[in-house]
């Protein structure tokens, strides 16, 4: 019966020592699979990060590859807009130079034409006449320009005298209302004396009254040894051309 105890006795605490050990193997078990598995994560973390800094490097270059891309495009569309402005400036003063150009080129067809009916006229058209009258703005809203020419054909070679008489007519307050030139311009000279053999120009300015809107210009030229001339035009303000002639106001 004692030997039986003292048995016992001898086997508990062998079994004891026994779970001692295997609790703590499984205890280091699971202090080597946790360094294992903390080793592990930490290696794919040091391989994440260098994956991710290699594309944060490669993203780096294609961000600098395409600012300097940009900055070429940028520098091309400069270049480009300032010949396009190169371009629009030279073309524009092609354009002014063209229209200056026909300009001239109108003035002296007229010019022209002015001289070759005084040189070679027309039967009907020999003897003085009023060539030209025209108006034109002068700057001022009721200031403006008249040009008046009158000339002579070659087949009266004689020296023409006389002097000329002019008249704006229109309405003011809708009463129609006449204004001698005397009256619209502080010119000296007037009324206007001609003597020539071929052609003489007359220019001067008219500042209308306020409230006065013209309509017409009656022109009077009365030579001393010949019939008097009578045109009526209309207001017509338009610098270089003639105003055209109508038969009543």
């Amino acid at each position: 019966m004692m030997s039986k105890n003292i048995s016992q006795m001898i086997i508990l605490p062998r079994q004891t020592k026994r779970l001692w050990l295997y609790g703590i193997s499984f205890i280091i078990g699971l202090l080597l699979s946790g360094w294992l598995l903390f080793s592990w994560g930490w290696g794919s973390a040091g391989i994440d990060n260098l994956e991710l800094q290699a594309e944060r490097d490669r993203l780096h270059e294609e961000v600098a590859t395409l600012q300097t891309a940009n900055d070429a495009l940028k520098l091309q569309i400069a270049v480009l807009e300032q010949s396009q402005q190169v371009e629009r400036e030279a073309y524009s003063q092609v354009k002014d130079s063209l229209v200056d150009l026909e300009g001239k080129n109108r003035e002296l067809r007229e010019e022209i034409a002015f001289y070759r009916g005084i040189v070679k006229p027309k039967e009907s058209s020999a003897g003085l006449r009023i060539e030209d009258f025209s108006i034109w703005q002068d700057g001022e809203e009721r200031l403006f320009h008249y040009k008046l020419v009158l000339t002579q054909v070659l087949k009266n070679e004689a020296l023409v005298k006389g002097s000329v008489n002019m008249v704006v007519k229109g309405f003011a307050d809708d009463r129609p209302v006449e204004y001698s030139l005397e009256k619209l311009s502080h010119a000296a000279g007037l009324p206007m004396q001609f003597s020539f053999r071929y052609f003489q120009k007359f220019e001067g300015d008219i500042l209308l009254p306020e409230g006065f809107k013209p309509r017409g210009v009656y022109v009077e030229v009365v030579p001393r040894n010949s019939n008097m001339i009578m045109n009526t035009f209309e207001w017509k303000v338009d610098q270089g051309k003639i105003a055209e002639e109508v038969s009543n106001l």
